[in-house]
């Protein structure tokens, strides 16, 4: 990676206007000089600033967007979704315009023959089962099988942390039974990635064998998936690495928290007109009844209402055995269950096994 005075010394040749020339207002086409022999078409106007060349992190890719690009792509190609897959027929057409992978060539019988990566639809149906059937802790991620058509083997709607969860967890289990080891090795290195990327503790060691290892993993890819597989957003997280080695854990730099209080404030707009002063207004409200709450006694407000979940508190146990005496909050409706025998016996033993009272008795 060259340093920022090796690139302005290679950029000393280029000249750059800034701004919009006369020919450019009037709607006339720009046309562009002949490139010098560097290969850089313009010099960043940062590159003024006395300092700009002596940063060593003069960029921040946000890795939030990167790896929901990079899962769209992956999730988009192995279950073929129209629209999302990279592997198309205009790809399959560039396979035979490089003369590479002949076997993969577009022909009149067969109009594109299956790659390594392909699923049939029992894989593809089971793919999406084990996103469908997945049970998540609450508040760790969204409903994500809302997000999962079963009968037509798609994944659409996902959020931007939909597809960390996915990236990160649920895909090396969805490609472990679906693909070919030779493939599913190299997708679960690729979820590995990002995984180790955005872990708390790491160091600068550990970060420049993880880039070390994405280079290799990157390679590996380009054996399976088309070359139209590789756009900027999977070149980019070459330099997540270098970038966590500099600027420390990624955790503290993505866009995570700056959108979920974007939505918040959003969500202030009752005027489309004025938006500004929409959320200017409801913000000093709602400072305002929040300094007012911490004074207001037996009234439920924000800062002591009670969370979604509560499983209550020791000194609310009922009375009664101890093993039936704790507290709890039900979620959903009342269901009756009958147990066969097998089941009754054992949840009877577990009850003995674990219940203070018949401890003595079991000794």
């Amino acid at each position: 990676m060259f340093s920022g005075a090796e690139l302005l010394h290679q950029m000393k040749e280029v000249n750059v206007c800034f701004g919009k020339s006369q020919d450019n207002r009037k709607g006339k086409k720009r046309k562009r000089p002949n490139l010098p022999k560097c290969g850089w078409k313009k010099r960043s106007i940062f590159f003024d600033l006395p300092y700009w060349e002596h940063l060593l992190l003069r960029h921040n890719l946000d890795v939030m967007h990167i790896e929901k690009n990079v899962c769209d792509s992956v999730i988009g190609t192995l279950l073929d979704i129209e629209g999302k897959t990279k592997d198309s027929l205009n790809a399959r057409l560039d396979l035979k315009e490089m003369k590479i992978r002949s076997a993969l060539h577009p022909t009149p019988e067969s109009n594109m023959p299956n790659a390594s990566f392909t699923m049939n639809s029992k894989q593809r149906s089971m793919f999406c089962k084990v996103l469908s059937m997945v049970r998540l802790l609450d508040g760790y991620a969204s409903n994500i099988s809302k997000r999962v058509d079963s009968v037509n083997c798609k994944v659409f709607g996902l959020k931007s942390h939909d597809c960390h969860i996915i990236m990160q967890y649920l895909l090396p289990m969805a490609v472990r039974k679906t693909l070919p080891r030779e493939v599913s090795i190299v997708v679960i290195q690729l979820s590995n990635f990002f995984l180790e990327l955005c872990s708390k503790v790491a160091s600068v060691d550990d970060f420049e064998q993880l880039e070390n290892q994405f280079v290799a993993t990157l390679c590996r890819l380009e054996q399976i998936f088309p070359p139209a597989f590789f756009d900027v957003m999977l070149h980019l997280p070459i330099h997540l690495a270098y970038e966590a080695a500099v600027a420390r854990p990624v955790l503290y730099r993505w866009m995570y928290a700056i959108e979920r209080y974007l939505h918040t404030l959003k969500s202030y707009v009752r005027n489309k007109a004025r938006p500004e002063g929409s959320i200017a207004e409801a913000y000093v409200a709602e400072e305002c009844m929040l300094f007012c709450s911490r004074y207001i006694q037996g009234v439920e407000t924000k800062e002591n209402r009670s969370k979604r979940n509560r499983d209550g508190s020791d000194c609310e146990k009922r009375k009664g055995i101890s093993i039936f005496s704790m507290t709890g909050v039900m979620i959903g409706h009342e269901e009756s269950e009958y147990l066969d025998h097998e089941t009754w016996k054992q949840a009877h033993q577990y009850v003995l096994f674990n219940c203070d009272e018949v401890a003595e008795f079991v000794e």
